[in-house]
């Protein structure tokens, strides 16, 4: 999803990302309506796939879960498609907790990691190519929060 023609209200760009466990690898395609196309935009290296949550729209980035520990990420603006590393400190073990990407409200992007009655929230602090820098914004202790 993401992107429209401010010209032409009705037109409409959708994101494709494909994974292959077997090549380790990702692709991203984008259907553009006005074309009636389907254009492939990026490959790169992925060591995960996709996993079946829904993607959030941050600004023009495009984020997906991976399977493993790391988040997808394709930019609308440069087409680059990349993976993120979520913080090796996002609890102990990733797959056994929650993990949802959102907007911090200074803005942003944000990872909320909970796993039994603890809630981490983080914020991607520095991002380049190949190295991420999280910082932990938040603890809640959600069973001290029940009445």
């Amino acid at each position: 999803m993401g992107g429209h023609d401010e010209l032409h209200p009705h037109l409409f760009r959708v994101v494709f990302v494909s994974s292959n466990a077997t090549t380790k690898r990702s692709t991203a395609f984008i259907y553009n309506s006005a074309t009636f196309q389907r254009i492939k935009v990026a490959t790169t290296e992925m060591p995960s796939v996709i996993d079946g949550r829904q993607n959030v729209l941050i600004g023009q980035i495009l984020y997906w879960h991976l399977i493993s520990h790391g988040i997808v990420v394709f930019n609308l603006d440069t087409n680059e498609l990349h993976e993120i590393l979520v913080p090796a400190d996002a609890l102990d073990d990733v797959h056994e907790a929650n993990l949802s990407i959102v907007v911090p409200k200074n803005g942003g992007t944000g990872l909320i990691a909970v796993s039994g009655y603890i809630l981490q929230l983080w914020t991607l602090h520095n991002y380049t190519l190949g190295a991420s820098t999280w910082d932990l914004h938040k603890i809640v202790m959600l069973d001290l929060c029940v009445v």
